[in-house]
């Protein structure tokens, strides 16, 4: 998962933090033998995973991890997004098994399978306050990640993601000097990559690179 980060903090230097435990999540309708819920990053429902840092601006992201041990069993999320006042979204993504997802102020149901992602807005007829119930089977995973939106919009162009689209295309326009059909060859590509912009990636030969996509497609 990769998380947009704030306007002001676009270009800080990169880093990566890694944390071996994660904070187990219990609910009053949870069963911890049967489902384990787990905060990967962020806040969520009163607990918080310390150990990975968030800039400012991001305190309200979360990433949970929800795993069901046994066939049929159901958890009870409580509301996640209180503040109406403000954007926010609740994305649940199935990334094992199946899952049924019931919103507890709506009568239908969603199935969710592998790859699949449910998206809930605020101040719109497809979030509800009250919380939801997700049912899964045997051995299902899903993730709940979300938390409330930026104030400027965010725009993707291949792997590039920024508020600014000038960014974008000062971005594309280096990485495009590199495209093999162009140059002789992949040592050419590299002696002409501009390094303030795209710095080697660590432990990795960097002697290679991806050709990005045409403009008018999309990523």
């Amino acid at each position: 998962m990769w998380a947009a980060l704030p306007k002001d903090f676009e270009d800080v230097d990169p880093t990566f933090h890694h944390s071996s435990s994660v904070v187990s999540v219990e609910t009053a309708s949870m069963t911890s033998a049967v489902v384990q819920t787990k905060l990967i990053v962020g806040k969520f429902l009163g607990y918080e995973q310390k150990r990975i840092p968030l800039l400012p601006g991001m305190e309200d992201m979360f990433l949970v991890s929800v795993e069901f041990q046994d066939d049929n069993v159901e958890w009870h999320c409580p509301p996640l997004l209180v503040d109406q006042r403000v954007d926010g979204q609740v994305g649940i993504y199935a990334t094992s098994g199946t899952a049924i997802v019931k919103q507890e102020d709506h009568e239908e149901t969603l199935s969710l399978s592998v790859g699949e992602i449910m998206v809930l807005s605020t101040g719109t007829e497809s979030f509800t306050e009250s919380g939801m119930t997700i049912r899964g089977s045997k051995d299902c995973k899903v993730v709940l990640l979300g938390g409330y939106a930026y104030p400027e919009k965010r725009h993707l162009l291949w792997n590039f993601c920024s508020w600014d689209t000038n960014k974008l295309k000062d971005a594309a326009d280096a990485w495009e000097r590199l495209d093999p059909n162009k140059l002789k060859d992949a040592a050419d590509a590299w002696e002409r990559l501009d390094r303030n912009k795209f710095p080697p990636v660590f432990n990795e030969s960097n002697d290679d690179s991806i050709p990005l996509r045409k403009r008018n497609e999309k990523s």
